[in-house]
């Protein structure tokens, strides 16, 4: 599997899991309130034996849903991480070098455009001449390697230049280099810098939201406490914890 395709992968992964946090919630409550509708017809205990079975119950499912509130979030943050390094490794990526007569047509276009500027007198005809070569380039692997010789090219530029203009043509090979610059990334590192980026803002945000209705019926089933401890279920102790400590 390639980096990018690793990336996808890791990164689809963890949306499925906060898409799935509703569900989990969904799921607990549904079987915490059908075991309360049992106990409630249950006619061999008393109130008193209701009430701290009731309380039994409602620790159980608070237990459980806390343990897999833990094992989505170590997932998601896990996938989040591996998306990031994913993402990482194909920004870094060389663009694929092309074959045959294109890359050596545009290596003998290169080394002339060099000449041509060296030897150009006039500061505006050298940009000018730059800027259609760069019009011409389609291929990220040609405009790294337009993007490597753009220092010896500028300075061929510059330094037929002098006064007050200067600062003018400074600006304009800096929006040469931009344009150079895009174009010397692949669509899938364009890709890959935006999934850096949104894994990395996924990364500290909370499983659930803050007083969602998700959070909001887990406080009305299964107590304050569960709710409160549902985006740090890893700092809650369950009734096992509690008693292994």
């Amino acid at each position: 599997m390639s980096k990018f395709k690793e990336m996808i992968a890791h990164y689809e992964k963890a949306q499925e899991i906060s898409g799935s946090t509703t569900g989990l919630v969904g799921t607990t409550n549904q079987l915490y309130r059908e075991e309360i509708r049992k106990l409630e017809m249950d006619q061999d205990l008393s109130d008193k034996g209701k009430q701290r079975r009731r309380e039994e119950i409602q620790r159980e499912f608070g237990d459980a849903f806390i343990k897999n509130a833990r094992t989505m979030n170590q997932e998601r943050k896990s996938s989040l991480i591996s998306a990031r390094t994913a993402a990482k490794q194909v920004i870094n990526e060389d663009p694929v070098k092309p074959l045959g007569m294109d890359l050596k047509e545009f290596e003998r276009n290169l080394s002339n455009l060099k000449l041509d500027v060296l030897l150009e007198t006039n500061p505006t005809n050298a940009i000018k001449k730059l800027q259609d070569f760069v019009g011409e380039q389609e291929n990220p692997y040609m405009a790294k390697q337009l993007l490597e010789s753009f220092p010896e090219i500028a300075k061929s530029v510059l330094d037929g230049t002098s006064g007050p203009n200067t600062g003018k043509f400074k600006s304009d090979l800096q929006s040469v280099l931009t344009t150079v610059r895009s174009k010397a990334v692949t669509d899938e590192q364009r890709k890959a810098a935006e999934i850096y980026q949104l894994a990395e803002n996924q990364y500290v945000r909370n499983l659930f939201l803050a007083d969602s209705v998700e959070i909001q019926s887990l406080r009305a089933n299964l107590g304050q406490k569960v709710a409160s401890y549902a985006n740090t279920p890893e700092l809650y102790r369950t009734k096992e914890e509690e008693t292994q400590q």
